[in-house]
């Protein structure tokens, strides 16, 4: 288990480093958080109750939670890994590309954000 309490984030990479590694995170729903843990990776709870986050702890330590770590690194590769990040920088250059092409002023469409920080597969067993 991770754990990640902060009162603020625009991303967290950390989550997404411990996920890759195949651990399931505990951070708060401050703003980035949401768009990196899923129910399937970990859990949120409010930022700045430390009675919910106490919970949640106790709820990894006693086993009433149940993630899988294969099921979770492969969310975060399928997500945010190299695949994904180059797939979503060529389509970015191809909506630019389109755009000047006819005639429109080139926009910058929501990039989803990605990180490659996923070490391979057989290396699993080194996350600590």
């Amino acid at each position: 288990m991770f754990v990640l309490p902060s009162l603020g984030e625009t991303f967290g990479v950390v989550l997404g480093e411990a996920m890759a590694c195949g651990k399931p995170v505990l951070s708060t729903r401050c703003g980035g958080p949401e768009d990196v843990v899923t129910s399937q990776t970990g859990i949120l709870v409010p930022p700045g109750d430390p009675a919910s986050l106490a919970l949640a702890m106790k709820g990894f330590l006693t086993h009433s939670y149940s993630f899988h770590p294969r099921q979770i690194r492969n969310s975060v590769v399928q997500r945010f890994g190299a695949t994904s990040f180059l797939n979503n920088m060529e389509q970015f250059y191809q909506d630019i590309l389109h755009n000047c092409a006819v005639g429109h002023t080139p926009y910058a469409r929501p990039l989803q954000t990605t990180f490659a920080v996923c070490p391979p597969a057989e290396q699993l067993s080194d996350c600590a």
